[in-house]
């Protein structure tokens, strides 16, 4: 009897040594309130994190605790989030105005046109036909 409940006691102990920290939730766009998919998420100061999936639900696991999680998504403003003691978070997400400069591009010969032109002139002299080394007679 001794034994099982040192066996049971032990059970107990080592599991607690092995326990991860979980955090689950879901990201949104705060205008739309539709879920976003692929965001990264990730804890601060680690290489650590994961990605929402097609619903905007993530799942993240650790098994060292961790206090700020950081979610970056392209268009999207990243957001710092301090975690006290949630077990599951609800982010909304604000878009970013991004201000692009103005690209000119101007025309120039297309390159593939002077190869065509080599090519035209030096048709008759790379003509298989006209090559003895292409010439098979049976």
């Amino acid at each position: 009897m001794k034994f099982k409940t040192l066996l049971v006691l032990f059970l107990i102990c080592s599991s607690n040594a092995f326990s991860q920290y979980v955090l689950e939730g879901k990201v949104i766009d705060a205008h739309t309130k539709q879920p976003l998919a692929f965001v990264n998420v990730g804890i601060a100061d680690t290489q650590h994190g994961t990605s929402t999936d097609i619903d905007g639900k993530f799942k993240l696991t650790s098994s060292q605790p961790f206090s700020e999680i950081i979610f970056s998504y392209v268009g999207y403003e990243e957001i710092k989030y301090i975690v006290w003691n949630e077990k599951y978070l609800a982010i909304k997400m604000n878009k970013k105005t991004i201000e692009l400069s103005e690209v000119e591009v101007k025309p120039t010969e297309n390159p593939a046109n002077p190869i065509i032109r080599k090519v035209s002139k030096n048709r008759d002299k790379n003509n298989p036909e006209k090559i003895q080394t292409y010439v098979c007679n049976t």
